[in-house]
């Protein structure tokens, strides 16, 4: 999901490389900034932290695994893991307009009570007790993306939501992952402008669903 969620940013929504860092655990491709490890992790948020303004867009996704350590949940990386507590720590010191985050790990739906803050939007692959990834959660998401960019998350996330539900439904499982999301204003909240939304004299058209922010994305 990493490299398509990269993709879709780009040619979809129309961010540029140099707005957009990538870790990855093998950082193999060229538009793979580091490998993420811990420190590299924490350092990228020690730059966005650092540049980024209030009236900007922080976007994040966090994919791969995670485990139960005790009481609190650890996001696994090579090397060194970090527990969640730290990621929120780090997401929460961002100044921007609004944050938009998505996490498809397991027990991802623990992040929403660590992100309390409404201009936070949280979109999770499952609920906070639920420790399953049988569906392609990411994949799922970004295919409702591709299909109609121009949608709010809240349509976005109800229609993804249907497709879970018929997957388990066609396999003939009892659903273990139920995606979740959370914020105030979500019937106005988007990823972005989609390219398609543009016309060549780089106006917004007015006649389609847009977002309510400027392209001023991290």
């Amino acid at each position: 999901m990493p490299l398509e969620f990269y993709n879709l940013l780009i040619d979809t929504y129309g961010l540029t490389t140099n707005q957009v860092t990538f870790l990855f655990e093998q950082p193999v491709e060229k538009f793979v900034t580091d490998q993420s490890t811990a420190e590299n992790v924490i350092s990228a948020f020690h730059t966005i932290y650092a540049s980024a303004t209030s009236d900007a867009r922080f976007i994040l996704l966090m994919s791969g695994h995670a485990n139960q350590s005790g009481k609190h949940l650890k996001l696994n990386l090579p090397g060194r893991d970090l527990f969640a507590q730290e990621y929120a720590n780090m997401i929460r010191r961002i100044q921007s307009k609004t944050k938009i985050v998505f996490f498809d790990f397991s027990y991802s739906g623990q992040m929403i009570s660590l992100l309390p803050h409404p201009d936070t939007v949280v979109i999770t692959s499952c609920s906070n007790k639920e420790g399953y990834a049988l569906c392609s959660f990411g994949l799922t998401l970004l295919n409702r993306f591709r299909q109609n960019p121009s949608q709010s998350l809240l349509k976005i996330m109800e229609q993804t939501q249907i497709d879970i539900s018929q997957w388990y439904t066609n396999e003939g499982l009892v659903q273990v992952e139920h995606p979740q999301i959370k914020e105030t204003e979500l019937n106005q909240t988007y990823l972005g402008i989609p390219l398609t939304n543009i016309n060549l004299k780089g106006e917004i058209q007015q006649d389609i669903e847009v977002s309510p922010f400027d392209v001023n994305h991290l």
